[in-house]
């Protein structure tokens, strides 16, 4: 009897249980749903932005390498300048070798001669180098703040100098030889050790210019500016002085200093219109 009374009961709870655990909460469906789409959405932002930002950086590198590669190009033009350069001056200091062999060719039977007779074979080429002296007007070089003490004298006579039993013109012409055998830099090392040892030689002079052109055709300038500077402070009235101060033109020049440039290509249109440098500043000045 008691059974018969509690069994709907117990029926309908059991039914209620069963429909319960059987149907899953809609509210978390929802939820669930909401946060994939969320998720989704943040993640095509990410994705996005980050695509932006490579694509800046792509850009800003490839504007740096055109950038390097535009000052690749002017490095390598600036290079070959120089280059070229440097051919040209070698260039000029061979032909002015050519040219000075050329014109001592017909003399050299007179120094093998003189070659026993050191005094007399002194005495001629300081006459041959002074030669050109008579004929152009004297005056004053541009500022002396590239010459040498001016209180030393300007001017040296004729003297035949011997040390350890070897003349001033055995060794000038030694070391004149490793110039014509394109030896530079035993040459400079040669004539810095023949104004040493033969300071009151007549080819001193000489001997500066040469190391200063050698010094030029290095692009060593500022060694160049000095070694000329002494030829025009020292010896103002040499056949190397003229050219001395063309160089010295040329130096500036290159130095980026056009008025000293001008002052120096001027005294020597001035004062030396007439030596065979003249066309040569004429020819620099119109460039």
């Amino acid at each position: 009897m008691y059974t018969a009374r509690y069994l709907p009961s117990v029926v309908l709870a059991l039914t209620f249980s069963a429909g319960a655990m059987a149907a899953p909460p809609p509210v978390i469906e929802i939820q669930t749903s909401q946060a994939d789409q969320s998720s989704s959405g943040v993640g095509r932002s990410t994705a996005a932005r980050n695509n932006a930002e490579l694509l800046m950086i792509i850009d800003q590198l490839q504007n740096e390498v055109r950038s390097l590669r535009g000052e690749l190009e002017q490095q390598a033009f600036r290079l070959k300048k120089m280059e070229r350069q440097q051919l040209d001056r070698y260039r000029d200091l061979d032909r002015r070798i050519s040219s000075l062999m050329s014109r001592e060719a017909p003399t050299a039977t007179t120094n093998k001669a003189q070659a026993s007779n050191p005094a007399s074979s002194g005495a001629t080429e300081s006459a041959q180098s002074q030669k050109s002296d008579r004929t152009v007007q004297s005056s004053s070089a541009p500022q002396a703040s590239d010459q040498s003490d001016s209180s030393k004298p300007q001017a040296k006579p004729a003297s035949v100098s011997v040390k350890d039993g070897v003349s001033d013109s055995k060794a000038y012409r030694e070391a004149f030889g490793l110039v014509r055998a394109r030896d530079f830099p035993a040459a400079v090392v040669a004539f810095s050790a023949f104004v040493r040892d033969y300071p009151n030689s007549a080819r001193v002079a000489n001997a500066y210019y040469w190391m200063g052109e050698i010094h030029h055709a290095e692009q060593k300038l500022e060694k160049a500016r000095e070694a000329f500077a002494l030829v025009l402070g020292q010896y103002p009235e040499h056949p190397k002085a003229p050219h001395a101060a063309f160089k010295l033109g040329v130096i500036y020049s290159e130095l980026g200093d056009q008025v000293r440039s001008e002052e120096y290509l001027d005294y020597v249109l001035k004062n030396h219109p007439k030596s065979n440098v003249a066309p040569l500043v004429e020819e620099f000045k119109r460039k």
